[in-house]
Protein backbone atom coordinates (compact mmCIF):
# COMPACT_ATOMS: atom_id res chain seq x y z
CA UNK A 1 0.00 0.00 0.00
CA UNK A 2 2.93 2.35 0.47
CA UNK A 3 4.51 1.74 -2.95
CA UNK A 4 3.30 5.06 -4.36
CA UNK A 5 4.67 6.97 -1.37
CA UNK A 6 8.01 5.24 -1.98
CA UNK A 7 8.10 6.63 -5.55
CA UNK A 8 7.24 3.44 -7.43
CA UNK A 9 5.22 3.77 -10.64
CA UNK A 10 3.75 0.27 -10.82
CA UNK A 11 3.69 -3.09 -9.08
CA UNK A 12 4.58 -6.35 -10.78
CA UNK A 13 3.05 -9.47 -9.29
CA UNK A 14 5.13 -12.57 -9.87
CA UNK A 15 4.21 -15.76 -8.09
CA UNK A 16 1.59 -15.30 -5.41
CA UNK A 17 0.12 -18.81 -5.30
CA UNK A 18 1.77 -19.80 -2.01
CA UNK A 19 0.47 -17.03 0.24
CA UNK A 20 -1.01 -18.12 3.56
CA UNK A 21 -3.19 -16.19 5.98
CA UNK A 22 -2.61 -15.59 9.71
CA UNK A 23 -3.83 -19.09 10.60
CA UNK A 24 -1.61 -20.77 8.02
CA UNK A 25 -4.37 -21.57 5.54
CA UNK A 26 -3.66 -21.21 1.83
CA UNK A 27 -5.20 -18.09 0.25
CA UNK A 28 -6.57 -18.76 -3.24
CA UNK A 29 -4.63 -17.01 -5.99
CA UNK A 30 -7.77 -15.32 -7.36
CA UNK A 31 -8.44 -13.80 -3.95
CA UNK A 32 -4.86 -12.51 -3.69
CA UNK A 33 -4.97 -10.85 -7.11
CA UNK A 34 -8.43 -9.35 -6.55
CA UNK A 35 -7.48 -7.97 -3.12
CA UNK A 36 -4.27 -6.56 -4.57
CA UNK A 37 -6.16 -4.92 -7.42
CA UNK A 38 -8.69 -3.36 -5.06
CA UNK A 39 -6.10 -2.09 -2.59
CA UNK A 40 -3.16 -1.09 -4.74
CA UNK A 41 -2.43 2.63 -5.13
CA UNK A 42 -0.61 1.77 -8.37
CA UNK A 43 -1.34 -0.27 -11.50
CA UNK A 44 -0.58 -3.99 -11.22
CA UNK A 45 1.21 -5.90 -13.96
CA UNK A 46 1.69 -9.66 -14.02
CA UNK A 47 3.36 -12.61 -15.73
CA UNK A 48 0.45 -15.09 -15.85
CA UNK A 49 -2.65 -14.94 -18.06
CA UNK A 50 -4.92 -16.05 -15.20
CA UNK A 51 -4.04 -12.87 -13.27
CA UNK A 52 -5.32 -10.51 -16.01
CA UNK A 53 -8.86 -9.16 -15.82
CA UNK A 54 -11.26 -6.37 -14.92
CA UNK A 55 -10.82 -6.91 -11.16
CA UNK A 56 -7.29 -8.25 -11.39
CA UNK A 57 -4.06 -6.99 -12.99
CA UNK A 58 -3.76 -4.80 -16.07
CA UNK A 59 -1.72 -7.50 -17.75
CA UNK A 60 1.59 -7.44 -19.54
CA UNK A 61 3.69 -9.90 -21.48
CA UNK A 62 2.27 -13.08 -19.98
CA UNK A 63 2.91 -16.80 -20.00
CA UNK A 64 -0.10 -18.96 -20.75
CA UNK A 65 -1.08 -22.25 -19.21
CA UNK A 66 -1.35 -23.61 -22.74
CA UNK A 67 2.33 -22.92 -23.44
CA UNK A 68 3.30 -24.54 -20.14
CA UNK A 69 1.17 -27.57 -21.03
CA UNK A 70 2.85 -27.93 -24.42
CA UNK A 71 6.27 -28.00 -22.77
CA UNK A 72 5.06 -30.55 -20.19
CA UNK A 73 3.69 -32.74 -23.00
CA UNK A 74 7.06 -32.65 -24.79
CA UNK A 75 8.75 -33.92 -21.62
CA UNK A 76 6.11 -36.63 -21.16
CA UNK A 77 6.67 -37.83 -24.74
CA UNK A 78 10.41 -38.19 -24.07
CA UNK A 79 9.63 -40.31 -21.01
CA UNK A 80 7.16 -42.47 -22.99
CA UNK A 81 9.89 -42.97 -25.58
CA UNK A 82 12.10 -44.44 -22.85
CA UNK A 83 14.24 -41.52 -21.75
CA UNK A 84 14.95 -41.44 -18.02
CA UNK A 85 13.23 -38.51 -16.25
CA UNK A 86 16.47 -37.78 -14.34
CA UNK A 87 18.18 -36.95 -17.65
CA UNK A 88 15.53 -34.44 -18.77
CA UNK A 89 16.11 -30.81 -17.89
CA UNK A 90 13.16 -28.69 -16.74
CA UNK A 91 11.67 -26.62 -19.56
CA UNK A 92 9.59 -23.47 -19.53
CA UNK A 93 7.65 -21.80 -22.30
CA UNK A 94 9.95 -19.77 -24.49
CA UNK A 95 7.45 -17.16 -25.51
CA UNK A 96 4.46 -15.40 -24.10
CA UNK A 97 1.93 -12.97 -25.44
CA UNK A 98 0.71 -9.48 -24.70
CA UNK A 99 -2.54 -9.65 -22.76
CA UNK A 100 -4.31 -6.71 -21.16
CA UNK A 101 -7.58 -5.89 -19.43
CA UNK A 102 -9.38 -3.04 -21.17
CA UNK A 103 -11.12 -2.07 -17.93
CA UNK A 104 -7.85 -1.94 -15.98
CA UNK A 105 -6.19 0.13 -18.71
CA UNK A 106 -9.12 2.56 -18.49
CA UNK A 107 -9.05 2.60 -14.68
CA UNK A 108 -5.39 3.67 -14.68
CA UNK A 109 -5.69 5.85 -17.80
CA UNK A 110 -2.99 3.90 -19.62
CA UNK A 111 -2.79 3.85 -23.41
CA UNK A 112 -0.76 1.17 -25.12
CA UNK A 113 1.46 2.04 -28.05
CA UNK A 114 -0.06 0.90 -31.36
CA UNK A 115 2.87 -1.48 -31.90
CA UNK A 116 1.79 -3.40 -28.79
CA UNK A 117 -1.98 -2.96 -29.29
CA UNK A 118 -1.76 -4.75 -32.64
CA UNK A 119 -0.24 -7.80 -30.96
CA UNK A 120 -2.43 -7.82 -27.83
CA UNK A 121 -5.22 -10.10 -26.68
CA UNK A 122 -7.74 -8.17 -24.56
CA UNK A 123 -9.61 -9.97 -21.76
CA UNK A 124 -12.65 -7.69 -21.58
Amino acid sequence: RSAKEQDYDAIILGTFHTIRNDTGDHVKADRVIQWSSQNSPLPLFCFWETAVGPEKAIGGYVISGEEQGIEAAKIALKIFEGKSPQTINPKIAEQGEYMFSTKQLQKWKISLPSSITKRTTFTD
